[in-house]
């Protein structure tokens, strides 16, 4: 199912992803009451009553029930007086204040719970991969957020915060969406690189394969092909589309080691790249068997050759730079 448009700016909120346009029509929605079927109910009468009734006196027993709810213990007595000298009345409205503050903060921890349970929290460096197909390889210090439930039903869409590689397989019916702060990626099926830090002054997103299409939330700004990027400013939101290697964009790739569904003959090839060796591949039977297998902590060659080796019942030797694997590849999958 899609999501709502408030689903979406809760999303964005709980994210601290929101701007402040967005912040202050998601507040509206939540004052008008039309969605508190999104919303967890223990809380939100509570919390529609405080934000549409301040001075209603109704507010006593709602104060009353929170504040002993929260705290565990009885509200202080000029919470309750409501005929009280200017004074006091300020102390009142200070106490109210306060309970309000830890209603909301209450509110959107229990929605944050609900909202956890489903949510992919994914740190770098990393390798993901989705169930349709899709690949991304995460950068050190970079962070990957999906809904692991939503994902792929009528939509594709995830938040970056950091540098990533996406190789995105192409689904007309369900675009996949990069966010990253105001700026969103959109594509149907393609490559490409984002460098999109926290922070950060800028936001860079270079196409290796295909077309994507770059904007935030209030226009697009432009479509760009392999060897093409978009600078977006962070701050202005202006941007400048430029002609670049894309082979230079993925340059801190080159520290890992990626075999996703490869050949040994073509796994081998990566490996020399690599680890600058001759590796041989000595059984065509076995160059055709197909592995997976993902290197991002500076693994030694011997830790690689183990992993790809191994599990096809073959064996290696390594003398003067030069790697033999053999085996007759009957455990090929």
């Amino acid at each position: 199912m899609m999501p709502t448009h408030f689903n979406k700016l809760l999303q964005r909120y709980l994210d601290k992803t929101a701007s402040g346009d967005e912040r202050n029509e998601f507040f509206k929605l939540v004052r008008s009451g039309e969605h508190d079927h999104d919303l967890d109910k223990n809380f939100i009468d509570l919390l529609h009553t405080e934000i549409r009734n301040p001075v209603a006196k109704e507010e006593k027993a709602v104060l009353e029930r929170v504040f002993h709810k929260m705290t565990g213990n009885e509200p202080p007595a000029e919470v309750y007086e409501i005929r009280q000298p200017a004074a006091i009345r300020a102390h009142w409205w200070m106490a109210a204040a306060a309970v309000v503050l830890m209603t909301v903060v209450a509110w959107v921890w229990m929605i944050r719970q609900r909202v956890s349970a489903d949510r992919m929290i994914v740190a770098g460096p990393e390798y993901v991969s989705f169930p349709d197909g899709s690949n991304v390889v995460l950068n050190e210090g970079s962070t990957l957020y999906y809904s692991k439930a939503s994902y792929g039903r009528d939509f594709r869409e995830v938040t970056l915060e950091g540098e990533a590689y996406f190789d995105i397989q192409h689904d007309a019916s369900a675009p996949f969406l990069v966010h990253t702060d105001n700026v969103t990626t959109t594509v149907l099926g393609t490559a490409f690189n984002i460098n999109a830090f926290p922070n950060a002054k800028q936001i860079v997103v270079t196409v290796t394969r295909g077309k994507v299409e770059v904007s935030d939330d209030q226009e697009t700004f432009d479509q760009i092909i392999p060897d093409q990027c978009i600078t977006v400013n962070a701050l202005t939101g202006e941007f400048v589309k430029t002609d670049v290697d894309a082979r230079m964009a993925l340059a801190w790739m080159n520290k890992y080691l990626i075999l996703d569904r490869v050949t040994m003959e073509e796994a081998a090839r990566l490996i020399e790249a690599k680890y600058h060796v001759k590796v041989t591949v000595v059984n065509d039977a076995l160059k055709k068997c197909t592995i997976s297998a993902k290197f991002l902590k500076s693994e030694q060659l011997r830790q690689v050759l183990d992993v790809v080796s191994v599990p096809l019942g073959a064996s290696y030797t390594m003398k003067d730079g030069n790697v033999s694997i053999n085996g007759d590849g009957s455990n090929c999958k």
